[in-house]
């Protein structure tokens, strides 16, 4: 080894290198922190990065001060908890499994049965149980502001447009409060697996009615949907959190046997949804899976053949449908509009369509709620819309960073919330790409699964950084 060293500082090498370090870089060095680029580096930073108005755009922690800070926040808050003590609170208690058994309802009530009149009155009790027992508490604080600020601007909604413009978005606001209430009821290890449990039942339930539809009657399965795609949409939203549910089972043969059963049910009634959307995307969340779990490898590809001569003439069709519009060029450019389009499974098209549409479509109808001797102004209407926008795109930006909040915390956050992390982030991406070819997300129960979904993901990463 001495050897080796004498040889290696004798050596030419050894001299350019001591040369380069003594001379060559604090020369660099110097030139570099006296040029006009670190000049203007060095002023893009003071002046820019950290000008108020840059920060507001793009620091969410800057935002979420001047949030806490505003006067409105504090007295909301104030009034809120003030109201709060006068109210009594539900005799009956309010549990996390209550959130698991309305998801459960949403997915298994019949699609002829599905009416606003029985889930929005469900949901609107659910809410109303947590507040009495939680408005004392900050996140009850919270959550009643947010309800708040959600009727006021549904209320402002349909004082300027009538129901059917603004229906769509009235449903992305109950979503959303639904994300809302999950990520506030769901607090420990304990009530993500009872929910997590339910799901995986009624996902088994799904599954056998989607089976039966298929090989008995020999139509696409869609189950209590009213398609095949609406169905595998919700079948790709469910399936990571389904299937990392049975992997800290003590038992080897019982964990075994739930991944067994799983994964086999999803291969089969995916490919019997006969959507290309929801079989690429369940190929890409396997694949994710996987990649967090290398040792499933062996495993699944055991499990494949169940159910693979179906798999294979589900792809043949999607492989043939998707590259029937021309050369790889305008397949690329295809691919790219997608992804723009549908990003995370947000329809932003159909979002945009009705944020254009809203207020010119509807100008000669009557609104739902109609104040006499008032006239709507043009102005108020575009003041709406364009606040929409602005929560809207507000949440797609979250939604990316609590997708990159994953994907680290998947690498160094606590190992027991490893496997949720891993389908929080798989889901994610799994119903991005299979968005590219279809999307269902701006229906009601889709949309309640979907936000149902992301709203599990922030309750652990809020359990993994012990903020409760």
């Amino acid at each position: 080894m001495e050897r080796i060293k004498k040889l290696y500082h004798e050596s030419y090498l050894a001299y350019l290198i001591n040369l380069i370090n003594a001379e060559y870089l604090p020369a660099f060095k110097e030139m570099f922190f006296s040029s006009l680029l670190w000049k203007i580096c060095l002023w893009f930073y003071t002046n820019v990065m950290n000008s108020k108005i840059f920060r507001l755009i793009f620091d969410m922690e800057y935002i979420s001060e001047i949030w806490y800070k505003s006067f409105f926040y504090k007295s909301m808050t104030y009034g809120i908890r003030k109201l709060s003590f006068r109210l009594d609170r539900s005799s009956f208690k309010f549990n996390s499994l209550f959130v698991g058994i309305f998801l459960a309802f949403v997915l298994l009530i019949p699609n002829n049965y599905w009416s606003n009149l029985v889930w929005i009155p469900l949901f609107c009790a659910l809410v109303i149980l947590f507040l009495s027992h939680n408005m004392t508490n900050r996140i009850g604080t919270v959550f009643g502001l947010v309800n708040f600020v959600m009727i006021m601007f549904t209320v402002l909604l349909e004082i300027a447009f009538p129901y059917k413009a603004v229906i769509t978005l009235i449903y992305l606001i109950l979503s959303i409060d639904f994300f809302f209430l999950v990520s506030f009821s769901v607090r420990n290890i304990e009530s993500l697996e009872q929910i997590e449990l339910i799901l995986f039942v009624t996902s088994a339930l799904l599954c056998v009615i989607g089976f039966r539809q298929n090989t008995i009657t020999g139509i696409t399965a869609s189950a209590t949907f009213p398609d095949g795609i609406s169905f595998g949409g919700i079948l790709i939203l469910l399936f990571p959190f389904v299937f990392v549910y049975p992997m800290e089972f003590k038992s080897g043969l019982r964990r075994s046997l739930y991944l067994a059963f799983i994964f086999i049910s999803f291969w089969n009634v995916i490919s019997a949804t006969q959507s290309k959307a929801a079989f690429i995307g369940f190929i890409v969340e396997l694949a994710v899976l996987l990649a967090t779990d290398i040792k499933l490898a062996p495993f699944i590809l055991i499990l494949m053949p169940f159910g693979l001569s179906s798999a294979i003439e589900n792809f043949r069709r999607t492989w043939v449908e998707s590259t029937s519009y021309g050369n790889i060029i305008t397949n690329t450019v295809n691919m790219f509009r997608q992804l723009w389009n549908y990003g995370f499974g947000v329809n932003s098209r159909k979002f945009m369509s009705i944020y254009n549409s809203v207020g010119s479509s509807y100008e000669d109808l009557n609104s739902m709620i109609t104040i006499p001797y008032v006239k709507i102004s043009p102005i108020y209407k575009n003041i709406v819309i364009e606040f929409g926008a602005v929560v809207m795109f507000g949440f797609l930006y979250y939604i990316l960073r609590l997708a990159h909040s994953a994907l680290t915390l998947l690498f160094i956050g606590d190992k027991k919330y490893k496997r949720f992390f891993a389908a929080g982030l798989s889901m994610l991406i799994g119903i991005s790409v299979s968005s590219f070819f279809e999307s269902t997300l701006f229906a009601p129960r889709t949309l309640l699964v979907y936000w149902g979904m992301i709203g599990l993901l922030r309750a652990i990463r809020i359990m993994s950084l012990s903020v409760y």
